[in-house]
């Protein structure tokens, strides 16, 4: 069973900057599980990420350091 990390962020107003801000979480391999509007309608992204691949993310920059 995976342990999983968790991020909540607010994306801006403007929906173009979506992409490349969802995207360069996902280089880091976070992945988005879901969006959400507040209640002062902000948009709310929740991301996970695995703890196993963080570890191994971790590892293999640490190899080429």
């Amino acid at each position: 069973m995976d342990a999983w990390e968790y991020k909540v962020i607010v994306l801006p107003s403007s929906y173009e900057m979506d992409e490349e801000i969802l995207n360069l979480h996902g280089e880091k391999s976070w992945e988005l599980v879901n969006v959400l509007s507040d209640s002062r309608s902000n948009r709310v992204a929740y991301l996970r990420r695995s703890l196993k691949k963080v570890t191994d993310l971790e590892a293999t920059m640490n190899q080429l350091d």
